[in-house]
């Protein structure tokens, strides 16, 4: 049973997130020692007005076609386009606040801005990903979405092709991680 401060610092964990790093958060690493996102989200009990971080939460703890439907039912109530745009200005705004001469600025101002159809698409893409058998697929997927290893079939793991995709935006703590299974692919 966790406590009320542990529980305020997990929920806020979730909550202040960029919803983007947030997606590509819960679709990477689905569970940790036993814990997946649902059953973190439900010890934390975490709230937000975000409509992003709202649509992911429905994500986790129901799965892609529960939050788009629950999505389809609240749009009818409210103008999607205003909430899209009200997110939007809230990142241009704390992106001219970062603007200084820091290193983070580069990355901070070259992330893109979400809208929830984007976020959708991401969910679904990485839906899709999972069951795929289709290599051209993949590369596409991961080339357009930023997918990582993670997000794909182990099986297809063995494609060369595909691990050249995976290499070109990998981090370098990923990178030296991988470089056991590596040679295998690219030293033939």
């Amino acid at each position: 049973n966790w406590g009320r401060a542990q529980r305020r610092a997990v929920s806020q964990w979730y909550t202040k997130q960029n919803p983007s790093e947030l997606a590509m958060a819960v679709t990477k690493y689905q569970n940790r020692e036993g814990y997946t996102h649902r059953d973190v989200l439900r010890l934390s009990h975490p709230s937000t007005k975000d409509p992003l971080i709202c649509f992911l939460f429905d994500y986790i703890t129901h799965g892609l076609q529960k939050a788009i439907e629950h999505l389809k039912s609240t749009n009818d109530n409210h103008n999607t386009e205003n909430i899209t745009d009200t997110y939007q200005q809230e990142v241009e705004q704390k992106q001219i606040i970062l603007n200084n001469d820091n290193e983070e600025d580069d990355e901070i101002n070259n992330k893109k801005l979400l809208t929830i159809e984007q976020l959708k698409e991401f969910l679904e893409t990485v839906e899709k990903v999972k069951t795929s058998t289709d290599e051209n697929e993949l590369i596409t997927a991961i080339r357009q979405h930023h997918l990582v290893r993670e997000h794909l079939p182990t099986n297809m793991l063995n494609s060369k092709n595909i691990w050249a995709v995976l290499l070109e935006n990998m981090p370098l703590t990923a990178m030296a991680y991988f470089l056991i299974k590596l040679p295998k692919y690219f030293l033939n």
